[in-house]
């Protein structure tokens, strides 16, 4: 974590150290963040790394506003082990800067060609259609 403006920051292993052909890659782009925009530092990115094999987030690299609070958010969820597609079933609270990790992570899982995709949908299913499937 770098205290700069725009902050810095790193989580797991550097992606120049890592090998590329064994992780899928999820990034955002500050630039149209709503809660960002609003801040007036809408300029940074996300970009999130997975294995492909196990689907875990492995690591995180950051430049953009208050990446202190994205950092910390990114320990957690690699310390944990935690799979992309268990991330986005947490909450997401709006307008935030969190979003942005929301963002990266579906499109970490979202792509066509992600193996990452295989190990389950991105989307946190409605009370609902799981009250029905229980029934």
């Amino acid at each position: 974590m770098a205290f700069t403006d725009p902050q810095m920051a790193i989580v797991g292993p550097r992606f120049a150290d890592v090998n590329s052909a064994q992780l899928e890659i999820g990034e955002v782009s500050y630039a149209d963040q709503g809660r960002a925009r609003v801040m007036g530092k809408n300029a940074g990115l996300v970009r999130i790394y997975a294995d492909r094999q196990t689907c875990r987030v492995v690591g995180a690299e950051m430049f953009g506003p208050r990446a202190e609070h994205l950092v910390h958010c990114f320990a957690w969820i690699t310390q944990v082990g935690l799979r992309a597609q268990e991330v986005l079933r947490l909450p997401f609270y709006h307008p935030v800067l969190e979003e942005g990790l929301r963002t990266a992570l579906r499109d970490l899982s979202d792509k066509p060609s992600s193996t990452v995709a295989r190990c389950g949908p991105s989307r946190r299913r409605s009370r609902s259609s799981a009250a029905h499937r229980r029934s």
